[in-house]
């Protein structure tokens, strides 16, 4: 048997991203949410209550670290220069705080850890995650991506042998097509990465769900994007091809 799990980044950002990621949930193939606690407060508190309303408890945090609102948000670099200049000790604060707001506003703690950029491939961040994840017996996402690049290709494997070695409950493959405009295209892509899986493994597909309205047009990188993920989740037609090729959907809080 191959699991397959659907996760839904960015929920909190806006309202309109929040509203697409909802309807993917309950028209598409969603199944875990990753929320941004560091978003505006008005949109996550927006997030929260349709939560709370569609009674959707498959949930996990998209690690930002610094506030992450329409008019102030961190950059690729900026991590980049964070990660080289702070200790330790500034890196553990910083990331306990976040997982700290998370724990006020939902009353929980995550279900699973999936980072923005996937940053958690510089090593000094993943061992603070690491050790949250195993003391918490919660997965992560597999460290996948160089934070210059937009497509989560490159294998990390320093990143991921450490992580076998501590235990971390992880999913065998990654897959993420984050640009393009023909919806088409990208689905063949994910049946392609998704007839490399074998059975037995575990698989994670990726997706940024939204409306396109003026916030994702003026304050995110994706933009049209989020409604072409919407429409690409609620495609019947690919998701019978997923089970065709032996896929049971499932959750990051079932590995």
């Amino acid at each position: 048997m191959k699991k397959l799990i659907v996760t839904a980044d960015d929920f909190g950002w806006t309202k309109s991203t929040n509203d697409g990621i909802i309807r993917a949930v309950k028209e598409g193939m969603v199944t875990d949410i990753a929320v941004m606690v560091l978003a505006d407060p008005q949109d996550v508190d927006h997030g929260l209550k349709l939560l709370r309303d569609n009674k959707i408890t498959e949930i996990g945090l998209h690690t930002c670290l610094f506030k992450w609102g329409k008019t102030e948000r961190p950059h690729r670099q900026d991590f980049i220069n964070f990660f080289k200049s702070a200790s330790d000790a500034e890196i553990e604060d910083v990331v306990l705080s976040e997982i700290e707001v998370y724990k006020k506003l939902l009353g929980v703690n995550p279900k699973f850890i999936s980072p923005q950029f996937n940053m958690h491939g510089n090593l000094r961040l993943l061992k603070v995650l690491a050790k949250y994840t195993v003391d918490n017996n919660i997965p992560m996402r597999i460290p996948r991506a160089v934070l210059t690049s937009d497509e989560i290709t490159d294998q990390n494997y320093a990143s991921e042998i450490y992580l076998k070695r501590l235990k971390v409950k992880m999913t065998n493959h990654l897959f993420a097509h984050i640009l393009g405009s023909y919806s088409t295209e990208i689905i063949n892509n994910f049946i392609g990465d998704l007839k490399t899986v074998v059975d037995g493994e575990t698989t994670e597909l990726v997706f940024h769900p939204g409306y396109c309205d003026q916030d994702a047009l003026e304050s995110s990188s994706l933009n049209f994007e989020r409604a072409r993920d919407l429409s690409i989740l609620k495609n019947p037609d690919f998701k019978q091809q997923i089970v065709d090729l032996g896929f049971t959907f499932s959750h990051m809080s079932d590995l």
